[in-house]
């Protein structure tokens, strides 16, 4: 049993308490020890996305489990799912025949054994390629009908301007409940036009792009905050306009997040931030006690 130092405001069965309650009622983080087989209870990813009151922190996988697996995989993808990561991230990017293929960078030569850039190859040629594992690089449909199949959530990166192609293979996956779609706000417009029930993750430079954000994209919930720095203020401001903060935590120390002792392992959390985004799922879950 993993032992860890959780604040109350991440417990579930913690009583909600008002900004001003946080600051009397602060949790001692020498004393205040969870157990993370019982500090929180099963998730619903799905519904937690949905449900403005739902608070508790959520870990994304960032391309997939972490060094055991190659990223952007369907091997990476069984394993984040294997550990309890609700979310997986992943980059699309269309090839030359239109089909959406999930990959970083614009060519294939640093994750496969091939070389080339993803846009001037067809879909076959890419599948003809080896990840690390021997694997094929997975379409976009491939990992949305995994995602469907393991209860997951897949954040998708969007590497394209092709937002019609992303659309159609959510649709063509029955994988509606099981995305959340990060772009600029002037590509999720787009986006929306097209399906405007998709769940959207709005990336945006500063708490000015706020406003603007909500009043383009209707019903929007998740903004991310479009740097690595920890930042109460933003969201704060977020939280005033009823949206809820996404942030990147990536090849970090992982004493931040294990050392109960280290102040710096609640440098997201504490913010308010409700997903973060992380080359270290698995740990953080751990810390957080999920």
């Amino acid at each position: 049993m993993v032992r860890v130092l959780v604040p109350c405001l991440l417990l579930a069965a913690c009583t909600a308490s008002t900004p001003d309650d946080a600051d009397t009622d602060a949790v001692d983080s020498d004393t205040a020890v969870a157990d993370s087989d019982t500090a929180l209870p099963p998730l619903d990813v799905v519904a937690c996305l949905d449900d403005p009151t739902c608070l508790r922190p959520l870990v994304a996988a960032h391309r997939g489990a972490g060094p055991t697996t190659p990223e952007n995989s369907l091997a990476g993808l069984h394993a984040a799912a294997d550990a309890g990561v609700p979310i997986v991230e992943l980059d699309v990017r269309p090839t030359s025949d239109e089909v959406l293929v999930v990959m970083h960078d614009g060519d294939v030569d640093r994750t496969t054994d091939g070389t080339g850039d993803v846009g001037a190859m067809t879909a076959a040629e890419v599948a003809a390629l080896h990840l690390d594992d021997g694997s094929a690089p997975p379409t976009f449909v491939a990992m949305l009908e995994a995602a469907v199949a393991r209860g997951i959530v897949l954040y998708v990166d969007v590497k394209t301007d092709r937002l019609d192609l992303v659309v159609a293979d959510i649709a063509a996956a029955q994988a509606h409940d099981h995305v959340l779609v990060r772009d600029g706000v002037d590509s999720l417009v787009r986006a929306a036009a097209l399906d405007p029930t998709l769940r959207w993750l709005a990336a945006v430079e500063d708490a000015d792009e706020l406003d603007g954000a909500v009043a383009a994209l209707p019903g929007l919930q998740w903004v991310e905050l479009a740097s690595a720095t920890p930042d109460a203020d933003f969201v704060a401001a977020a939280h005033a306009r009823g949206l809820r903060v996404q942030q990147d935590a990536f090849l970090g120390d992982v004493t931040w997040l294990t050392t109960g002792t280290d102040a710096g392992w609640r440098r997201y959390l504490d913010t308010g931030v409700q997903l973060v985004q992380t080359d270290l799922a698995v740990e953080l879950l751990d810390a957080i006690g999920q």
